[in-house]
């Protein structure tokens, strides 16, 4: 990360020094966040908080760096999908994608797809990147839900001629059941999935 001479905080200045002034603070500090959560997935990688005396990954950064155990968390969950996503890792190293945005393909991104949304991510502000994160999201949950509701066998209490009778199962129309969905496949979707489903 280059060098950056943060401008001196002093009251009184006019609204667009002051606005200017700030959004340069909140680049740095984005850029900052960027920096060390590549550095702490570096220290994952090659388990180098051993030789820093720490047992752990995570007594390492709640003791060596006084992480909170939620700030570990979020660190440690990135650094996996950095390491996990390896176009995602050289697009937050180059500075092409920051800390927020990199958080959202994350969540999303699979190696097959993490390209598409890399490039989305980075020609797409964060509101709009977000709520393309949240529809895969919601689609996900809606094929998790409809499979489960489907292959979920239901038991019946009671017996039939003194012996217990067997747990009732739903069967589909057709007498067979219906094939399940692929649900990764079906979530992880390229970022240019319409809410239907339907590509756009």
């Amino acid at each position: 990360m280059p060098n950056t001479a943060l401008t001196a905080f002093t009251p009184g200045l006019p609204a667009t020094e002051v606005d200017a002034a700030l959004r340069q603070a909140v680049d740095v500090c984005d850029r900052a966040r960027e920096c060390a959560v590549l550095w702490f997935a570096e220290v994952q990688r090659r388990e180098l908080y051993r030789g820093l005396g720490f047992a752990s990954l995570q007594l390492y950064a709640t003791e060596g760096l006084g992480f909170t155990d939620n700030r570990y968390w979020q660190f440690k969950r990135l650094a996996d999908d950095l390491e996990r996503l390896p176009v995602l890792k050289e697009a937050v190293a180059s500075g092409q994608l920051g800390w927020t945005k990199a958080t959202q393909v994350a969540r999303v991104a699979t190696p097959a797809t993490e390209e598409a949304w890399v490039a989305k991510a980075a020609t797409t502000g964060r509101r709009e990147l977000a709520c393309a994160v949240q529809q895969v999201c919601r689609r996900e949950a809606a094929a998790r839900s409809s499979t489960s509701s489907t292959s979920t066998p239901v038991a019946v209490r009671g017996t039939r001629n003194g012996a217990p009778r067997a747990p009732a199962r739903h069967h589909h129309p057709a007498g067979r059941w219906p094939a399940g969905r692929a649900l990764r496949g079906a979530a992880r979707e390229g970022p240019q999935a319409g809410v239907d489903g339907e590509r756009r």
